[in-house]
């Protein structure tokens, strides 16, 4: 009997672990999917002829012209609204969000810029949703001027 109630545990235990590695594969599975669908809604734009500047700050109002533009046969407002979600969360979108610095249209025309408290926000989001990348990058940006210093001080 002893056996049995160790291997009924077992078996809840490895059902546990199963669940947390079915969920970081939704969880990455989501992430790809909103990748894919980004990417469809580039092929369609640029097949329709638009000039969106995806490597820069886009307007605020970019869901409303991308959904004038295309049919949501074609992409669902669900789609759409998180493809755009995934590239604004993005660490390259967010590092490109200072002040002073341009919003763009669909058709590749600067329409806005970048205010100071945006700029701030993306900040905010940037450390919460990339922690571990601002991490890395502020110990080898440290590492760097340390080497700097010791090179300094070799020349003395």
């Amino acid at each position: 009997m002893h056996k049995v109630q160790q291997s009924y545990k077992a078996k809840n235990l490895s059902s546990l672990k199963s669940s947390t590695n079915s969920y970081e594969s939704r969880k990455v599975t989501r992430s790809e999917y909103e990748y894919l669908k980004l990417g469809q809604v580039m092929k369609r734009l640029y097949g329709l002829g638009f000039k969106v500047k995806w490597n820069k700050p886009l307007s605020k109002s970019i869901y409303r012209e991308i959904r004038e533009n295309v049919s949501k046969d074609e992409i669902s407002s669900r789609d759409l609204y998180n493809a755009i979600g995934y590239h604004v969360r993005s660490i390259k979108y967010l590092l490109k969000m200072r002040p002073g610095h341009g919003r763009f249209n669909i058709y590749g025309k600067k329409v806005d810029e970048v205010t100071s408290e945006e700029s701030k926000n993306a900040l905010g989001q940037l450390l919460s949703y990339h922690s571990e990348f601002m991490r890395k990058r502020k110990q080898k940006s440290s590492k760097i001027a340390g080497t700097k210093k010791a090179a300094r001080a070799e020349k003395r």
